[in-house]
C-alpha cells in the first residue's frame, strides 16, 4: 500500500472509532428527566394562559359585534327622532306664526287674546311658567322686570 492510502484508512479507522466512543460517552450520561418534565409543565401553563386569552379575545370580538349593531341602530333612532323634531318644529313654528302674538307699537301686544300692555304680559308669563328671568319678545323690544319677590 502506498503512504496516501495508509493515511486515508488511518482517517477513517480514527472517524469510526471516535465516532464509536462519543456514543457511548452520550449514552452514559444521565438524562435529565426533571428540568425536562419542568419544561412540560411550563409549556402547558402558556398554552393554557394563550387558550384562556384566545377565549377572551373571541368573546371581546363578539361584544364589539353587538356593541357596534346596538350603536348603529341608536344612531338610526336618533336620526329618526331628529327628523320628528325638526317636523314638528316646523308646524308648531308655522302655527304660531299664524295665530300668535305680534308686538306692535306703544308697548302693546296684539293677537287672538286681545290687546294688553307688554309688561303685563310678561308678568304674567313669568308667573305662569315660574321663571325669574327676563322674557325678550322681540329682537327690538327688551323689557326688564324686577326680581320677583321670594313670598
Amino acid at each position: 500500500m502506498d503512504m496516501i492510502e495508509m493515511v486515508l484508512l488511518g482517517l477513517v479507522v480514527g472517524l469510526a472509532l471516535g465516532a464509536v466512543i462519543g456514543a457511548l460517552w452520550v449514552r452514559s450520561r444521565p438524562v435529565p428527566t426533571a428540568a425536562l418534565e419542568q419544561r412540560a409543565a411550563d409549556h402547558a401553563l402558556v398554552r393554557e394562559g394563550l387558550e384562556r386569552l384566545h377565549d377572551q379575545m373571541r368573546d371581546l370580538e363578539h361584544n364589539r359585534v353587538s356593541w357596534q349593531g346596538q350603536f348603529a341602530q341608536q344612531v338610526l333612532d336618533m336620526r329618526h327622532t331628529t327628523d320628528q323634531l325638526r317636523t314638528e318644529t316646523r308646524s308648531l313654528d308655522c302655527a304660531a306664526q299664524g295665530a300668535g302674538p305680534r308686538f306692535g307699537q306703544g308697548g302693546t301686544v296684539s293677537g287672538s287674546f286681545g290687546e294688553r300692555a307688554v309688561p303685563e304680559v310678561m308678568e304674567s308669563e313669568i308667573f305662569a311658567t315660574g321663571e325669574t328671568a327676563c322674557l325678550v319678545p322681540a329682537p327690538t323690544l327688551g323689557v326688564r322686570l324686577p326680581p320677583a319677590d321670594p313670598r
